[in-house]
């Protein structure tokens, strides 16, 4: 296969705690569902893929990925996929140093992934039966999706919710 077409930061270099890492995101302009986060070691020429869009998607009848996030502390990727065409995201944690799924897996998301500044912490939108995010929650690694803490409801339903941070990494908006 031809090598990506399109080859774009997932994370600010100064964000990174470990600063022999150069993270990547690899995209195939002629295939734009073809997502793969790579890490290139500095001073060598090894790559590591963390996770590839193709191998993901490998035997599904349909695959769209939500988002990929990677924990501040280069630990953890957070990443949601559709599987069904709904766009009802299920989110993912992989521990990045064996790629093992270390969370439950949560469903019926927007499939956002926001990870707490202190790593112990992720917030999600969850969407309701009409399709609308409405409610943001905290899981807490390591534990039970039915401990997830409800941090926000939208209760007029004008209106959708979500979460992000600053870009100082001060905030979560």
């Amino acid at each position: 296969s031809s090598p990506p077409a399109l080859i774009i930061d997932v994370r600010f270099p100064a964000r990174s705690t470990k600063a022999d890492l150069v993270p990547t995101l690899t995209a195939d302009a002629a295939a734009p569902e073809a997502i793969c986060v790579t890490v290139l070691k500095i001073g060598t020429n090894k790559i590591e893929i963390y996770w590839d869009g193709d191998l993901e998607a490998k035997g599904k009848k349909f695959f769209n990925t939500g988002d990929i996030s990677v924990s501040n502390n280069d630990e953890l990727l957070g990443y949601s996929v559709d599987e069904k065409g709904s766009e009802y995201f299920t989110i993912y944690i992989r521990r990045m140093a064996d790629k093992k799924i270390v969370e439950e897996p949560i469903a019926d998301t927007t499939g956002s992934i926001t990870w707490s500044y202190d790593d112990k912490y992720f917030f999600y939108t969850k969407l309701d039966k009409f399709h609308r995010a409405k409610k943001i929650f905290r899981h807490k690694l390591n534990t039970p999706i039915t401990d997830d803490e409800l941090i926000f409801e939208e209760m007029d339903d004008r209106f959708t919710c979500s979460i992000g941070t600053s870009s100082d990494d001060k905030f979560y908006f």
